[in-house]
């Protein structure tokens, strides 16, 4: 009897040590996947505050976050269930003050118990704080303190906050490191609008220099002759080519930004619009008449595939565009087509992903075909270099791709 008595106790004394680490697993878990969705400092807080709260079964809860360039005030972030005097009290706190220095200075958990043994300072912070018992747990984001989260009980409990010690540390370490990861996406978030004030800067005031230089260079063709009316071409050529290099980096950064949804276009009134705009060039167009999900970026990909046949097949190439059926259902293909001399075999693969990799081709071919990529891949849809006539690279190149056909729900 007394075996089985001793066994039975050892059973529950084991079920109870596995509902301990559960429940403490359970709360770690709760943390960290509040943590982990939230988009603000703000919402990480209360989620995180309502996560510990919902799992430990504690009445009160606070978050303090030190705020001012000395770092001397706590100030009350977010509270559940806090009563208005309490609030009134301690909406800051002066951590340069026993004790609460010891937690956002020395970074140590705080405990404080209503007991007989309570002495006077802690009696007051209890009464300050309208509770029976308290955790004062310090909130560390990397190797500095940041924070302290404070949860209560109004009544005595029947386990003491400080039993539950180690798991409080462990929630205020998961909370820290949110925080950590919200203040580093700040700075990059702050370090992406100074990179793009610089880029807009760069490449507006080449822009404008480009411009004024290709006038003047305008001014001076009808005044040279012989050679160095060819040097003057060179010329104007490198400057049109530095005006196509900062309008591609500005498309560039229009898809890395663009948050708006894709719409319904008239893909035969942007193809037609596009062919305008090259009016020296022979190019013959047919197909469907159809609208497909895009944005107002997609004529960039007409403009730069019709652009690079012109400039890289030779003079008096052909270039044909249609559009037709794609194989995959809901799905349109488009053809640009060239009469040049093609693109190898060995080359076809890489077209799109030399930009990525540091590589272009000559005359910057690689990113205009990157932005490409880029959009067709932001429509839903995927584009590939063949032979316009299939085996015979020689006889020019077709690059080819899908774009989704917008329903009436669209």
């Amino acid at each position: 009897m007394v075996f089985s008595l001793a066994e039975v106790t050892e059973r529950i004394r084991a079920a109870e040590e596995v509902s301990v680490r559960n429940r403490r697993l359970a709360v770690l878990n709760a943390v960290i996947t509040a943590s982990a969705s939230a988009f603000t400092l703000d919402e990480l807080l209360d989620n995180a505050l309502d996560a510990v709260l919902d799992n430990l079964g504690c009445d009160v809860g606070m978050i303090y976050m030190l705020e001012g360039g000395d770092r001397m005030q706590a100030v009350l972030r977010c509270h559940r269930e806090a009563s208005e005097v309490a609030l009134m009290q301690n909406r800051t706190i002066n951590v340069r003050h026993w004790p609460y220095n010891r937690v956002f200075v020395a970074g140590q958990p705080w405990f404080v118990e209503g007991t007989e043994e309570a002495g006077s300072r802690d009696r007051d912070v209890l009464a300050d704080f309208g509770v029976a018992s308290l955790a004062f747990i310090p909130l560390v984001a990397g190797s500095s303190v940041v924070g302290a989260l404070v949860i209560g009980n109004t009544a005595a409990a029947r386990e003491t906050l400080q039993e539950g010690g180690r798991l409080l540390e462990a929630v205020g370490r998961e909370i820290g490191a949110g925080v950590l990861r919200g203040m580093l996406y700040q700075r990059l978030d702050a370090a992406n609008r100074e990179a793009n004030l610089y880029l807009d800067i760069l490449t507006h005031d080449i822009r404008n220099a480009d411009n004024v230089a290709n006038i003047y260079a305008g001014l001076l063709t009808d005044l040279l002759t012989g050679e160095e009316r060819k040097y003057l071409q060179k010329l104007r050529t490198g400057i049109k080519k530095s005006i196509e290099i900062t309008a591609n980096v500005a498309t560039i950064r229009k898809i890395r930004e663009r948050r708006t949804g894709l719409t319904p276009l008239d893909l035969d009134r942007v193809i037609r619009e596009e062919i305008a705009h090259f009016p020296d060039a022979r190019i013959t167009y047919a197909g469907l008449r159809v609208m497909v999900l895009a944005d107002d970026l997609l004529p960039e990909i007409f403009t730069n595939l019709i652009g690079n046949a012109e400039k890289h097949a030779g003079p008096g190439v052909g270039i044909g565009i249609t559009v037709e059926d794609a194989e995959e259902e809901g799905m349109v293909q488009v053809s640009v087509t060239d009469t040049g001399p093609g693109i190898p075999d060995d080359a076809k693969e890489a077209m799109f992903s030399r930009f990525e990799q540091g590589e272009t081709r000559e005359n910057g071919q690689g990113l205009g075909l990157r932005i490409c990529w880029m959009l067709v891949a932001r429509y839903g849809g995927r584009i590939q270099v063949e032979d316009r006539v299939p085996g015979h690279p020689e006889e020019g190149a077709a690059f080819v791709f899908t774009l989704k056909e917008a329903t009436q729900n669209s």
